[in-house]
């Protein structure tokens, strides 16, 4: 299990941290880390205070971990980057670490992918990082892992540092107005899937959703999209609207309208439905509700709809009533509303 680090791990971290470097002293200088210089406790406990540290638990033990945050070092202007990447779309990986105990695990390339979506779930396009010159099995890991060496950065001291950098392929970000023809089309191909009694949402071609949806969505700036190789793959508006059916449910959390986030019409195109972005654009939700402190989290959907009710169970969230009412322009449908507290 990867999660977030707490302090009851701060000691468990520093130990792999001293394992490696009693490694390094025992053998030729791999890593390139020096006791007392870095890392220290003080790097772990800051990780874990700034809630940017996260941990890899197996059996009770923690493993391996990683601090992750959008900080690049002083000297990465510096670098030839192979993509001009905006500062807010690039996560960096500072500080990763697996048990040398641990032997070949697998748990490296665990984190890893971690990392990977956990950039996409926060918007960033772009990962970078650095680690020692001599480090051929990082490098390797790396390299493994579909990830660049673009650069190379002598410090002073003679140490020498290998830049890295990688720009992925599934990301989210703000839907732009060419965007939403592709949005359309995917409200298309779920009309179409319904009406073949393929899927079951309870929307209807020409009343919802409709191109005019996804055009009103853009023009408000509350629409998000997934894309993957140049390719939008789902759709979500996002913003702190509430139906006025909302006032139905039986809301667990008495929440002010400003510390609500609410998910309108998530879509995901059915040629891509069983690749795990439905789960992830909600974690990109997710995060986006806490980044704009707003602890509550609600959405709805149709309750003839039992896929999209199974997914949001598994993400933990609750239904707080069903209403019968007519809901964007569609009669006789029994809304199921749901709610979560952003953790």
């Amino acid at each position: 299990m990867i999660r977030k680090a707490n302090m009851n791990d701060l000691d468990s971290v520093v130990k792999i941290y001293d394992d490696i470097i009693s490694v390094e002293e025992s053998g030729p200088v791999i890593v390139g880390w020096k006791r007392g210089v870095y890392p220290t406790d003080d790097v772990a406990l800051g990780g874990i205070e700034r809630g940017e540290m996260f941990v890899l638990e197996e059996g009770g033990e923690i493993v391996g971990s990683m601090i992750l945050n959008k900080r690049q070092d002083a000297h990465y202007p510096l670098g030839e980057w192979k993509y001009d990447a905006p500062d807010d779309e690039v996560m960096v990986l500072h500080t990763f670490v697996v048990s040398p105990a641990a032997g070949r695990s697998g748990y490296g390339e665990k984190l890893f992918r971690f990392y990977e979506e956990y950039a996409a779930k926060c918007g960033c396009r772009y990962l970078r990082f650095s680690t020692n010159h001599t480090n051929y099995r990082s490098r390797n890991f790396y390299k493994k892992m579909g990830v660049e060496e673009v650069y190379e950065y002598h410090r002073e001291g003679g140490k020498i540092s290998v830049f890295f950098e990688k720009k992925l392929d599934v990301f989210l970000r703000k839907a732009r107005r060419e965007d939403v023809d592709a949005i359309s089309e995917i409200y298309e191909e779920i009309h179409g899937l319904e009406e073949k009694g393929f899927l079951t949402t309870g929307w209807i071609r020409g009343v919802y959703p409709t191109k005019v949806t996804a055009r009103n969505a853009v023009e408000n700036d509350e629409m998000f999209v997934m894309e993957k190789c140049g390719e939008i793959v789902a759709a979500a508006r996002i913003n702190k609207v509430q139906d006025e059916v909302y006032r139905e449910g039986r809301w667990q959390n008495a929440a002010g309208e400003d510390e609500v986030m609410v998910m309108h019409t998530l879509v995901v195109s059915p040629g891509h439905s069983s690749e795990g972005y439905g789960k992830l654009f909600a974690a990109f939700y997710e995060n986006y509700a806490k980044e704009n402190n707003c602890p509550y989290l609600r959405i709805d959907t149709n309750e003839r709809n039992s896929r999209a009710r199974k997914l949001y169970g598994s993400l933990g969230y609750s239904e707080a009533g069903v209403v019968s009412c007519e809901f964007n322009g569609i009669k006789g449908v029994n809304l199921v509303l749901l709610e979560k507290t952003a953790e």
